[in-house]
């Protein structure tokens, strides 16, 4: 479950990371400000594999201010192929945007029909542990050897799009983004398979239900 959610958490904030603005056209990873998307924006995803073909959606559901910073709630719903489980939410709070992975302060999990799970404490220091020590998931490490390849139009399920291609011989990817999507990705392309765009929207709200339970309360 960590290796998953470290995936996902990179994927997302590599998405951010490549939007440049205009004044920054030639670097999608120069430092500059960026707005976080407005709360309630969404994007789903098709995921496609050798072996099989998944979802994902992803939406920024909520903001709150902690010492004097404002934090970001940020939900990934995952639906894998047919047989293969129920499908997994889960919730997270990070403090920055762009974000790094290993930065999340709360994470909330919930398989499909099942209880709410907080992730805290040791555990929780457990996966950011893990995100830091597994490569290229620090926004240095996603930005390192990028390449802007140019403006492309690319078409995915959720439409026709002007994105910048960018590409990445170091890691094996090519990913097509715009600013236009709420986390940024039209298209990724990686060694393991590809990620497509299939819609986006507003309103978006969390999906976890009930009341979490702390995973390691006995």
């Amino acid at each position: 479950m960590r290796t998953v959610a470290s995936a996902l958490l990179g994927a997302v904030a590599a998405g951010v990371v490549a939007i440049a603005p205009a004044a920054a056209q030639d670097d999608p990873c120069a430092p500059a400000a960026r707005k976080a998307p407005p709360v309630g924006s969404w994007a789903s995803y098709r995921m496609t594999s050798k072996n099989e073909t998944s979802a994902m959606r992803m939406a920024l559901v909520g903001t709150e201010t902690r010492a004097g910073k404002a934090h970001y709630w940020i939900e990934m719903r995952m639906t894998p192929a047919a047989g293969e489980g129920k499908g997994m939410i889960m919730k997270m709070l990070v403090p920055d945007w762009p974000y790094e992975p290993a930065s999340v302060q709360e994470m909330v999990m919930q398989p499909a029909g099942g209880q709410a799970m907080l992730v805290g404490g040791q555990m929780l220091n457990m996966m950011r542990q893990n995100m830091k020590n597994q490569p290229g998931l620090t926004l240095k490490e996603m930005c390192a050897g990028n390449q802007v390849v140019g403006t492309e139009r690319v078409t995915v399920p959720a439409g026709s799009y002007s994105a910048r291609h960018i590409r990445n011989a170091r890691h094996g990817s090519e990913v097509w983004v715009s600013s236009k999507v709420p986390f940024g990705i039209v298209r990724n392309t990686v060694p393991e398979g590809v990620m497509e765009l299939t819609a986006v929207g507003t309103g978006a709200k969390s999906e976890i239900t009930g009341t979490p339970k702390d995973m390691m309360a006995r």
